[in-house]
């Protein structure tokens, strides 16, 4: 029973939310920020206490001598005028406030920088758990989805839910110490607060809190579609103009925009409501103080007192009470992001992914598999099925086969994206498995029909992901020569400085698949792959990279290519050919040549 009311509870299912998200390290920064909230809470309060002696005051000077704690501050510092010690008093209370601005400020800018810290830990941290998946999950799953939940949700989720949650302890301190001070100064003050507040906290909550939190819950879901109408439109421009559709997208991407728009806009009009509540609450309660001293009071001064005690707790509970029930509807709005953020709770980093990149598999003699087979998720047939072959150091083998066939399926087995369901594959009789598989992929290279190039220079993509600093131009040269593109390079306008844009917009496919041999061989593979990756290349470029791969062969290099275009395997040691996941024939390059 106590777990389910402690579930409904909004602050605290929120706070143990935070609480399973954070680190060990992070629960204590969050202790210290608390503590500074707290600080800065009584800070304000006590500035809204040192009001009210001013104010009795400027009305009555003869508070001065009657009010023991006052009277006393005037005798010690040896005030003679009244009017002196008042104006004095002024310039205190001014510059206490700049000292409590002050405060304010730089406990506000802790809490903020404690929140968006603890967002760029959840975004790496749910990088890390994404890339942790495997290939069929990347490959299934919307790449807006991801985009929106490594990067938008931990960003929203500090903003939405992190912050608010600070802003309700520092603001309900305030209010729970205002309350409790006016109850012993004033009864009548306190009882005529609470009937005012509850209301004012129970009824907009109420009635907005599921409109709010249903409003969020519809911009997530489709800030991933918005996404990808704008990338469509931005990577299909070419196809889009040849086919005259720019109507039809842009009305795409303007509905979900005009969408989300709406949202914002319903949003920004409900966080509105509780401000011009509590300032219409307000009133009320004026009036009511009011019409109370007028009718049953004893004298003016008593209506004065009731005002200027209301109107200083007012002038502090206003705000108070409007930024905890905003709080509470940011809360509930992205409380449908917490599942999202659920898989990264004590999340280790995953050795996969932190493993050093220096330490590589031997590999002298063969790779072998052994009667693989391999179901995808959803098919109903073999991919692979019973697949078995030997191959030794330095050899180049082809494979050849209809689309579907199970060509890339096997090399992406091989590269350990995918996980043969049966059967083995071993390295010089070392068994390939999860907790090798980073010192295997060291020593390979791949080069797929559509390489992926970054937007950057010539020299990036070929030592891609090496930081600038520590790039070895003597391999890069060395990998240039290999893949053949010197001439070429020493024909661009700053060589390998030259910008080749996104995805390589400003150069041709050819030279694509070229840099994608030169990225690998740059990295010192001993087993190459090559997929379709000189379907896109000229005759005469085809005719120079079919001698670069057997010389490559010469180096012990091992080779295995998947290409259509039977010249690309003129050098092979073998050419499988394959059918319904089966190797159904092993060729010579001339028998096959004379099969098709």
């Amino acid at each position: 029973m106590l777990k389910k009311v402690l579930k409904k509870n909004i602050i605290i299912s929120t706070l143990l939310d935070v609480y399973h998200l954070l680190l060990p390290s992070q629960r204590f920064s969050a202790l210290k920020v608390t503590v500074l909230i707290f600080i800065g809470s009584l800070v304000d309060v006590i500035g809204l206490a040192s009001i009210l002696p001013v104010m009795f005051m400027a009305l009555d000077t003869t508070v001065i001598h009657t009010n023991v704690w006052i009277n006393m501050v005037y005798t010690f510092l040896g005030f003679q005028s009244e009017n002196s010690f008042i104006f004095c008093s002024v310039l205190a209370l001014l510059f206490f406030y700049i000292v409590k601005n002050i405060i304010s400020v730089l406990i506000i800018y802790f809490q903020s920088r404690f929140c968006y810290n603890i967002a760029t830990n959840l975004s790496f941290r749910q990088f890390i758990s994404y890339y942790s998946k495997d290939f069929l999950f990347f490959k299934n799953t919307n790449s807006n989805e991801i985009y929106r939940d490594i990067d938008m949700i931990p960003s929203g989720y500090a903003v939405s839910v992190m912050l608010p949650l600070l802003m309700l302890v520092s603001e309900g301190i305030v209010l729970a110490v205002i309350i409790i001070t006016l109850s012993w100064i004033k009864a009548e003050l306190f009882l005529l607060l609470i009937l005012l507040l509850v209301p004012a906290f129970i009824v907009p909550y109420q009635l907005l809190k599921e409109k709010v939190h249903h409003l969020n819950e519809s911009n997530t879901d489709l800030i991933p579609t918005h996404n990808k109408n704008i990338l469509q439109t931005i990577f299909g421009f070419v196809d889009i103009k040849l086919t005259g559709r720019e109507d039809n997208f842009i009305n795409k991407y303007i509905k979900t925009k005009s969408k989300i728009n709406t949202i914002q806009a319903r949003l920004y009009t409900l966080d509105a409501i509780p401000v011009k509540l509590i300032e219409l609450i307000t009133i009320l309660g004026i009036v009511i103080i009011f019409t109370y001293t007028v009718f049953w009071g004893n004298t003016k001064g008593e209506l004065i007192t009731l005002l200027s005690l209301f109107s200083a707790a007012a002038f502090r509970l206003m705000p108070s009470m409007s930024r905890i029930l905003n709080s509470l509807m940011k809360i509930k709005g992205w409380k449908h992001s917490t599942p999202i953020l659920r898989n990264i709770h004590n999340n280790e980093f995953n050795p996969f992914i932190i493993e050093s990149l220096s330490e590589k598999m031997k590999f002298s003699n063969k790779i072998l598999f052994e009667n693989i087979s391999f179901t995808f998720p959803d098919g109903n047939q073999f991919a692979l099925k019973n697949i078995t072959i030997e191959v030794k150091k330095g050899e180049a083998i082809g494979f050849v086969g209809k689309s579907g066939s199970g060509k890339s399926t096997l090399m992406n087995i091989l590269l350990r994206f995918l996980k043969e369901q049966t059967g083995r594959i071993s390295v010089d009789d070392k068994l390939l498995t999860d907790d090798n598989t980073r010192q295997w992929r060291n020593i390979l290279g791949y080069v797929k029909q559509d390489i992926f190039i970054i937007d950057g220079t010539l020299l990036e993509n070929i030592a891609y992901g090496v930081e600038l600093e520590k790039i070895d131009f003597a391999k890069v040269e060395k990998a240039l020569t290999m893949a053949n593109l010197e001439e070429w390079v020493s024909n661009l306008p700053d060589g390998i400085q030259t910008n080749i844009g996104e995805f390589g917009s400003k150069i041709s496919g050819g030279q694509k698949q070229r840099i994608g041999i030169a990225r690998a061989l740059y990295n010192e593979a001993e087993v190459l792959i090559l997929d379709e990756a000189t379907s896109q290349l000229d005759t005469q470029t085809e005719v120079e990279i079919t001698e670069s791969i057997e010389n490559l062969s010469k180096n012990l290099i091992t080779i295995f290519i998947i290409a259509h275009r039977l010249s690309t395997l003129k050098n092979c040691h073998r050419i499988y050919e394959m059918e319904k996941g089966e190797i159904i024939c092993s060729h010579t390059f001339q028998e096959i040549s004379n099969k098709f």
